[in-house]
């Protein structure tokens, strides 16, 4: 079992830095490691300065005197965050719990809202306790919500467009008294989520209200403040002292922590303020008149209502479920170019599985959008070999076959045939040369620590082979099939070898298998499915699950590959782990790729994965239902849940490859029905029904039974409703 180091939940990396260095997962470590040195001599220099919630509680109580210990000063404590956009930019701002929000792209700055009542200057930082962060679902908004003595606070964030892409925020106070010499501080911050000293200069431009941050236009708000303060690094930080003072319009700071205050007097018992960053981070903003924020906020919804309601559509009868789905979806619809552009070894991983989740999400016009990126963009030279790259044209081609295999579609496989040929065959030549899973290449995701890692590469190169024989085929190119199949099968020897070699350990532990999770779903390479399912079994167990990186913290990645695994072999043990997993996620949803097992906050990795949202949809959308070449299975691992009496789930218009699926589970009057609403486009060589208790099925004339195992059914045809009658049960025909 992985022990970890707890640090009483505060630091979970920091607290074995030679260890970060020796085992670092791949090459952004270095680039890690000097953002960490520089955000500890910025720390230092600059004692003074109100600090982000990231940074540790000992690091933020450290005085000159007694400075931070730690030469290496990252964001290993709070590593959560959500985004916001509007769904027509690339751009997206990170909002932390606090309300923290950070400017577009890389910017150094961020946006925070302090409250000064009663000669007291409030952050939210101290006060984190009492702060909820939530994202809605049915309008797309994230709301952060708290309170200061007698005063309560309603952080808004929605998408809007002006004359560039932006989001909205409104700041509301309230108070039952009077808030008059109250104060609301907007804070234009020199850091950001990962990264302090980011703000060289900082103008606030009285035309329009405008605020000029690093020479770009990127912040306005709705009024003019009662007061604007400037302030160096040198000179300190905004201090209560400083509310009162003549405006200071602008700074210039050659270290980088330049900060402004825009102060707005609190008067009566409610005040709003409204403000817009931008999005792009190349264009400005300009002013706007009469700008409110609940009409952005309509008109956002709308487009987010638009966006959410494309593709499939669930309805089940379990909240906590529903909310899962519909977090995810929301984070999936954030994925934009930016993500996997340019083409590299993590962004051609990770379209992979943004792709994977699209598809499941019946995004096919977004899945099929990125595949075409991620072909243009993939350069390469056939006569010069690069293993890198290979590995790159492998995920391509394994996202392509996804793709083809959902839209089942000639005319697609066609005109894209000559271009996946090229690539397929270049990677048949790195391929070829390859004879054990241990290689000298590069890791193709950022957080592989294992010295191992190149055995996931393997994985790889066989799901792009046998994706070329698959497309060989339904192209009738019979002899490049066999020359792609033969490779497949060669890759196969390899891993068979690999598997022998594992399991002949006397102590087995998942992690040592973690290149099984590389993929979402598994592939049957070694040994049988039965042996597969019982050696699945043994190594992932409940006591050590979730999986635990010594380093990292729990490994969120491999969590939700293990549930999609824990679907194909049926492991009704799936949804005690998913509960264990969807424990690390609250109203705020995001998804950290690395979670400190005691704090619940991220580690290390993104702050809120889009990779991570794509392999949760998967898997929710998978526990209904799972297709493979010829057979079409509604509940790998039924629950009682969903066949409660009175309880209906609704699957529509989901992506399969037998074309679009639509069907509804109605449980009433002592009856399972299942109504099949839509004819797909080819009808699988049977259906495998699997139910949670003992029925007796009612035969139908649109379909045949071909067998009963237990609770599990066999059947031929495509039926408009299948009805088993619950054992024990009256039913009311």
């Amino acid at each position: 079992r992985n022990r970890v180091k707890k640090n009483g939940g505060n630091d979970f990396i920091q607290g074995d830095f030679p260890s970060l260095i020796k085992t670092g997962g791949g090459k952004s470590l270095p680039d890690e490691i000097v953002t960490g040195i520089n955000n500890t001599g910025l720390y230092r220099r600059f004692p003074g300065f109100y600090w982000p919630l990231w940074v540790p509680a000992e690091a933020a109580e450290s005085s000159p005197s007694e400075p931070y210990a730690n030469p290496v000063l990252l964001n290993t404590t709070n590593r959560n965050w959500q985004n916001v956009t509007n769904y027509l930019s690339d751009g997206e701002l990170k909002i932390d719990r606090a309300g923290m929000i950070t400017g577009p792209g890389e910017s150094g700055w961020s946006l925070e809202f302090w409250i000064f009542s009663k000669n007291t200057l409030f952050r939210p930082r101290a006060a984190i306790g009492g702060i909820s962060a939530s994202r809605n679902t049915v309008t797309g908004e994230l709301e952060i919500r708290g309170d200061y003595r007698s005063i309560s606070f309603v952080e808004k964030i929605t998408g809007g467009k002006s004359n560039v892409n932006e989001a909205v925020i409104s700041y509301t106070t309230a108070s039952r008294t009077d808030m008059k010499d109250s104060m609301l501080v907007a804070a234009v911050r020199p850091y950001n989520m990962l990264r302090l000293g980011g703000l060289d200069r900082v103008e606030f431009l009285e035309s329009g209200n405008l605020v000029k941050l690093n020479g770009r236009i990127h912040l306005a708000c709705t009024r003019r403040p009662d007061r604007v303060i400037a302030v160096s690094g040198r000179a300190g930080d905004i201090t209560p002292e400083l509310l009162d003072s003549a405006d200071s319009l602008s700074l210039e700071c050659p270290q980088s922590m330049a900060t402004m205050g825009l102060v707005f007097n609190l008067e009566g018992t409610s005040c709003s303020n409204t403000f817009r960053i931008s999005l792009d981070i190349e264009k400005n903003l300009s002013p706007v008149a009469g700008l409110k924020y609940e009409n952005t906020a309509k008109d956002f919804g709308i487009l987010y209502s638009m966006r959410a309601g494309e593709g499939v559509t669930m309805e089940l009868p379990d909240a906590k479920y529903m909310n899962v789905i519909s977090q995810s979806r929301l984070t999936m619809l954030g994925i934009n170019s930016c993500d996997y552009i340019p083409v590299n070894l993590r962004s051609a991983a990770d379209a992979y599985f943004y792709v994977y989740g699209l598809i499941r999400a019946g995004q096919l016009r977004e899945a099929a959008n990125i595949v075409r990126q991620m072909i243009n963009g993939l350069a390469f030279n056939e006569k010069k070999k690069d293993y890198n790259t290979s590995i790159c044209a492998a995920y391509i081609i394994s996202s392509f076959n996804e793709l083809y295999i959902h839209k089942r579609d000639s005319d697609f496989l066609q005109e894209n045939f000559t271009e996946i040929r090229r690539i397929g065959d270049y990677v048949y030549s790195v391929c070829s040369e390859i004879h054990t899973p241990v290689y000298p290449g590069l890791r193709a995701r950022q957080h592989d620590t294992s010295p191992d890692s190149s055995e996931r590469d393997i994985f790889a190169f066989y799901l792009a082979m046998s994706a070329m024989a698959y497309l060989s085929r339904c192209m009738g190119i019979f002899g490049q099939e066999t020359k792609f199949r033969n490779e497949a099968d060669r890759i196969q020897a390899i891993v068979r070898d690999w598997f022998d070699k594992k399991r002949s350990a006397v102590v087995l532990h998942g992690y040592n298998f973690s290149a099984l999770l590389a993929f979402p779903e598994r592939l049957y390479l070694s040994p049988g499915e039965e042996e597969y399912s019982k050696m699945f079994r043994n190594l992932f167990v409940s006591d050590d699950f979730p999986l635990t990186d010594k380093i990292y913290g729990v490994d969120m990645f491999s969590g939700f590959s293990v549930l999609n695994h824990m679907l194909a072999i049926r492991d009704d043990r799936i949804f005690e782990f998913m509960d264990k997993l969807l424990d690390f996620t609250d109203d705020f949803f995001s998804l950290p790729e690395f979670v400190n097992p005691v704090t619940g906050r991220g580690t290390w990795g993104s702050g809120n994965s889009k990779v991570l949202a794509s392999l949760l949809f998967a898997v929710m959308r998978n526990m209904f239902f799972s297709e493979s070449a010829d057979r079409l299975e509604l509940f790998p691992v039924p629950d009682e849940r969903f066949f409660a009496p009175g309880k209906r789930l609704k699957i529509e218009n989901a992506p399969s490859r037998f074309g679009m699926l639509s069907f509804n589970v109605e449980t009433a009057d002592g009856e399972i029905r299942i109504l099949f609403t839509t004819l797909p486009k080819y009808v699988p060589a049977d259906i495998r029904i699997n139910l949670p208790f003992d029925t007796k099925i009612i035969e139908g004339d649109d379909f045949i039974i071909k067998k009963k195992v237990n609770n599990t059914y066999f059947i031929n045809g495509w039926p408009s409703a299948v009805r088993f009658r619950i054992s024990g049960r009256s039913s009311a025909n």
